[in-house]
């Protein structure tokens, strides 16, 4: 997971060396607008764009048709709502389910964490997750300034 400062003006420049130096294939969009056609440019070829919001309410944009044509990249839309396994009527029993086997110490849903790491050291475990991927849950910290 990275986050950075769109409004940061070496921002296109600086997703584009991170992904390439992390070999990023996948990024997940809240955003959408201009945004999205910028995230895709910084991709690497082969990667894919998922949206699933459109904080921005314009319409996804700076997209270049090379970037499908030569270098294989996507956009995709994901919209949770038709995922969903519950009706409305049935969430509430749901959610109430999963907070019971968390309160009998979550014997179904009790997630195991392996690491903790702050953003920073996150390139450095990258080849450990790629080796242990069942090992358990990274929770990343961030820290905002």
């Amino acid at each position: 997971m990275c986050i950075r400062d769109r409004s940061a003006p070496d921002f296109a420049e600086k997703l584009s060396e991170l992904t390439k130096k992390l070999e990023i294939l996948l990024c997940f969009d809240a955003v959408g607008g201009a945004l999205t056609g910028t995230l895709l440019a910084a991709m690497p070829p082969g990667s894919s764009v998922v949206v699933y919001g459109a904080l921005d309410s314009q319409p996804i944009s700076g997209v270049r048709p090379h970037d499908f044509i030569s270098f294989g990249k996507k956009i995709e839309g994901f919209w949770l709502g038709k995922s969903a396994i519950f009706t409305p009527a049935e969430l509430p029993k749901a959610i109430e389910s999963v907070l019971e086997d968390l309160r009998k110490g979550g014997a179904t849903f009790k997630a195991n964490i392996a690491k903790r790491l702050k953003l920073e050291e996150c390139s450095h475990h990258i080849l450990s997750y790629r080796n242990h991927p069942t090992a358990g849950k990274t929770i990343l910290l961030p820290q905002l300034q």
